[in-house]
């Protein structure tokens, strides 16, 4: 007796990345990947990857994308690249805390008062 032929049915490719929604404002603005890293300061991420044991570092390393190498110097090296790559299209934090105008602003502003 022959074998049946079934046919295979394929799911049409729509071009949409598909995944979990973004639940936060902070994953809206800056999206996901930003969560590979606490900060977008360079300074700050390269005293936290000087300070962490290197098993953690290791660990950091696979999460991040960066091959592990049992050369410190140069997994931190590599670490800090990867870091500067990533910061360099993802918008700057603000610094500013108060929401004041300027001085600037502000003579801006009375000029087109007048």
């Amino acid at each position: 007796m022959p074998r049946k032929k079934t046919v295979k049915t394929d799911s049409q490719a729509h071009g949409k990345l598909e995944g979990k929604a973004p639940t936060t404002l902070e994953e809206v603005i800056y999206g996901r990947a930003r969560q590979k890293y606490f900060t977008t300061d360079v300074n700050e991420y390269s005293k936290y990857v000087r300070a962490i044991p290197k098993s953690e570092l290791h660990q950091h390393a696979r999460q991040v994308g960066v091959i592990p190498s049992d050369n410190r110097a140069m997994l931190e090296r590599n670490l800090i690249n990867k870091f500067a790559q990533h910061t360099s299209g993802q918008p700057r934090d603000n610094k500013r805390t108060s929401n004041a105008p300027t001085p600037e602003i502000e003579a801006l502003l009375a000029r087109g008062r007048r």
